[in-house]
């Protein structure tokens, strides 16, 4: 390091300025500081002005802290002579307790609210030793100009990631900050060092049913490349192979096909079914067989599938639409053998719930040759019944593929009776596979009058999202996938099991919506309760009636439009303020 930290600083703040300008892509600066500033860029934080800081509660007693504290005691003793500050923080880069440095230090942390009960996260501060080492996933050290803000410039601050050592999952930061005229090379090792003596406190912390499972995972993960997973009730451990390979709503199936046959007395599914769509063969090891509780060690292998593919023997093989509850598996059950034969069918459900998604499904398991042509009723009443009507008939005259007939109950009662006239001129003349979709009103389980009924071989009904909550931890990946420049930002289990807890009167659609929300704040890491909406952060305590359900879905959508402005959000729906907090309240959206 260069004796004088000012002067090499002047060289830093150039590359800086270059950057910001548009002239240069970081030459001359580390790999990972360039990589945060481009995050911090295309989340817009503001470089040269203050940034908004937000501060957050946070629960005094929560175990990180209170496991740490006596190595805060020690860490703060040992630099009370070099002015600088000892400062850990939650996984998200909440402060939660600083310690040590002088006066004058104090003070200037605090004019920059680097201080508890304030969010240090690279999406609100840019970069920092805290908030980079969250996203990066492994030590930061930031000195002086490399902070992405000006407003930072005078701090050097080193922060490294503390992982539970049974689960490999960060549970926060440990970061040492002086003033840039401080900087000292061993200010990464002392925080390295302290950050082993507090992971040695977690694992002391740990029960002896999560040791016992680390020690069984061991054992396995040394004898093989293939991916290991070790899953009991509350603790999900993974090599690097099974952690590239699952999602986080694949941890909780695991343990609900595992759990399940171990207390039956047996070892345990031979496959299970992943959200990327893959099925794995499952080696299933019990950690105690007398106590099935105690968890088990999973090996998981892909080989089976990937020589079939090599041979040409699952070429066909169609990944369903993402859903593992019993009643999304008689869906898919039912359209793989509808796909047998080219007659019509009509897909009804609720409003967003995945009507179109499964007429694609249809097109691809009959083989996806051809077309895949929607027409949407609904522009008959635009464009006119005659010129969608002659649509209809030109793709009929069309061999091949699948026709779906969008919105079909929204065609008035004439533009039926001339689509009935086209079906039967169309008669039994080769043509696409004729597919219709048909809303059905909340609540109504399905019951809907169907337009040409006695057009259609058979009738699927996509269920309401809230009728099968258990398929919401595998959809949210999926939605990811498609809407997230890759690899994309990863979910946690928190924000799952909330978001698996909600009504969804929108269904699919609606929770497709709050991911892409989401995904305006956070394009990469792991999504957090913070980066939630606030009003799905609550979730209604009682079943909320068809009524109720149409009323939450008309004020998120409202809230949403209103960018969170509760007296815009009333406006739009015609209604008061106060009545607004009321139905908030009265339909679990909370009222902050």
């Amino acid at each position: 390091m260069d004796g004088d930290p000012t002067r090499r600083d002047r060289r830093r703040w150039s590359c800086r300025e270059r950057f910001l300008g548009g002239a240069g892509g970081g030459e001359g600066i580390r790999p990972a500081i360039v990589r945060s500033w481009t995050r911090s860029r295309q989340r817009g934080v503001p470089p040269d002005d203050t940034p908004e800081v937000p501060a957050l509660d946070f629960d005094p007693e929560q175990r990180l802290l209170r496991l740490a504290l006596p190595v805060l005691d020690r860490l703060a003793d040992q630099v009370q002579d070099v002015d600088m500050t000892v400062i850990l923080t939650d996984a998200r880069g909440l402060v939660l307790d600083r310690r040590a440095g002088s006066a004058g230090l104090r003070r200037g942390l605090d004019r920059v609210y680097l201080a508890p009960g304030h969010l240090y996260a690279e999406a609100t501060v840019g970069t920092n030793g805290i908030g980079t080492a969250a996203e990066e996933g492994q030590p930061a050290w930031v000195i002086g100009s490399e902070h992405y803000v000006e407003w930072l410039r005078w701090l050097s601050c080193a922060g490294v990631p503390i992982r539970d050592p049974i689960t490999g999952r960060i549970e926060g930061i440990l970061d040492l900050t002086c003033r840039l005229r401080d900087t000292s090379p061993l200010m990464l090792p002392f925080v390295r060092e302290g950050v082993r003596q507090i992971q040695e406190q977690l694992y002391r912390d740990a029960s002896d049913a999560d040791r016992a499972l680390l020690d069984r995972f061991i054992a396995v993960a040394r004898r093989t490349r293939r991916p290991v997973v070790a899953v009991n009730p509350q603790t999900v451990i993974s090599n690097l192979a099974a952690a590239r390979l699952l999602e986080p709503a694949d941890h909780a199936h695991l343990w609900s096909q595992i759990g399940g046959a171990l207390v039956a007395g047996i070892r345990g599914p031979g496959q299970v079914h992943l959200s990327k769509g893959m099925v794995a063969n499952v080696r299933c090891a019990a950690v105690d067989p007398d106590r099935p509780e105690r968890g088990a060690v999973l090996e998981l292998d892909l080989e089976g599938r990937t020589q079939g593919q090599r041979s040409g023997r699952c070429s066909a093989i169609v990944p369903p639409p993402p859903g593992r509850s019993p009643a999304w598996r008689r869906v898919v059950q039912l359209a793989a053998e509808l796909a047998r034969s080219p007659l019509p069918v009509a897909i009804t459900g609720e409003p967003g719930s995945g009507k179109l998604e499964l007429a694609r499904y249809l097109h691809d398991l009959a083989g996806g040759q051809g077309p895949f042509t929607v027409l949407d009723a609904a522009l008959a009443r635009v464009e006119g019944g005659a010129r969608w009507s002659a649509r209809v008939r030109e793709r009929l005259a069309q061999a091949g593929g699948s026709l779906v007939l969008r919105h079909l109950d929204l065609l008035p009662r004439a533009g039926l009776r001339v689509l009935d006239a086209i079906l039967e001129a169309a008669g039994g003349a080769p043509g696409p596979r004729l597919v219709a979709t048909i809303t059905s009103p909340s609540g109504e389980g399905g019951r809907t009058d169907l337009p040409l009924g006695d057009r259609f071989a058979a009738v699927v009904h996509v269920p309401a999202l809230r009728e099968r909550r258990e398929d919401v931890p595998e959809i949210i990946p999926a939605l990811i996938r498609r809407h997230a420049r890759p690899p994309g930002p990863r979910c946690s289990e928190d924000v799952v099991r909330v978001l698996s807890r909600g009504e969804w009167p929108g269904n699919v659609r609606e929770l497709e919506g709050v991911i892409k929300r989401v995904l305006t704040r956070r394009g990469s890491g792991e999504i957090t309760l913070h980066d939630l909406p606030a009003e799905y952060l609550q979730v209604p305590s009682r079943r909320l009636s068809a009524i109720e359900q149409a009323e939450r879905a008309a004020i998120l959508q409202a809230m949403e439009r209103a960018g969170g402005n509760k007296s815009q959000a009333a406006a739009m729906l015609g209604i008061g303020r106060a009545t607004l907090y009321r139905k908030l309240k009265e339909l679990g959206l909370g009222q902050a």
